[in-house]
């Protein structure tokens, strides 16, 4: 009885020993039949030959290296001719009919298998997707929480934009208007300007980005232009170091000397409400002239 459990074989432990799915090793033998001669029994009981394992694992080589089930059996026909010769037992109708519940059982065993390992992949799935709601409603509030503070700059924005436009500051000198030379009347007839940095003319820009850009002051200035008959007025407010708020006004005209070049005429600079004299207004040309160099 030893001898004949180790000589045969079923095709459940013929595919565990060479490691080949039992549903692989059913299809084997159903399309190979004919290579496959039982030893006797019927439905889980029926033994193959140890051999059967030789030809299982051959086929299994000759299905990896993509051979077509045809080649295949005609591999098989002409190198394992001797199991096809060798005489099955007979079996009768009643015992083939437990043979073929056996296959199908042992095929429902593997689709169950394969069912436990699809619902894992299912519960891994759902749990991938949770993670990708709850990262993605984090970010939808975080970028919320951004559209919300950009509206309120916005907000904020507008508002002063209101502002400026009730003051009549929302114009703007073109570009050309603010490259022309700044000059100063010398009351002769004559006009003053400045050379500033690289030996170039001391422009209207030039002057504006002084009065803005001054270190000593507590806050940021408020710089506004607006529109004045045929030139332009320059208004800055600002609160010093000290705390004492002040206001420059410039007031400029386009005009042509007698040389024949554009420039841009200061016609009246107030500090605070307080016009400076002309004889102050060449002197601080003359101070800005000096701090270019000369």
């Amino acid at each position: 009885m030893a001898q004949e459990t180790s000589s045969f074989l079923s095709l459940r432990e013929i595919g565990r020993r060479l490691g080949i799915p039992p549903s692989t090793v059913v299809y084997y033998k159903d399309r190979f039949a004919r290579f496959f001669p039982a030893a006797g029994g019927a439905g889980r009981r029926r033994r193959y030959p140890a051999e059967s394992m030789d030809l299982i694992r051959r086929i299994r080589e000759m299905f990896e290296k993509n051979w077509s089930a045809e080649q295949i059996e005609q591999e098989l026909a002409g190198g394992y001719g001797l199991f096809e010769a060798a005489a099955a037992p007979p079996r009768t109708p009643v015992e083939d009919a437990p043979a073929g519940l056996a296959s199908a059982l042992e095929r429902v065993s593997d689709l169950l298998d394969q069912q436990g390992l699809f619902h894992s992949e299912v519960r891994s799935l759902r749990e991938e997707v949770a993670v990708l709601r709850r990262e993605r409603a984090e970010s939808e509030a975080r970028q919320g929480a951004q559209v919300r503070a950009l509206e309120q700059e916005l907000a904020e924005l507008r508002g002063l934009l209101r502002q400026n436009g009730a003051s009549g500051s929302l114009a703007f000198p073109p570009a050309d208007y603010l490259d022309l030379p700044l000059v100063v009347g010398t009351g002769q007839g004559e006009y003053l300007g400045v050379l500033g940095r690289n030996s170039q003319p001391f422009r209207l820009k030039d002057f504006a980005a002084l009065l803005e850009g001054s270190p000593v002051r507590a806050t940021p200035p408020v710089l506004a232009w607006r529109r004045a008959g045929q030139g332009w007025t320059l208004d800055l407010q600002d609160v010093s170091v000290g705390g004492q708020e002040r206001r420059i006004v410039l007031d400029t005209v386009r005009t042509v000397t007698p040389s024949k070049n554009a420039v841009a005429l200061v016609q009246r600079l107030s500090v605070n409400g307080q016009d400076a004299p002309d004889a102050l207004l060449l002197s601080l040309f003359r101070q800005i002239r000096e701090s270019f160099g000369g």
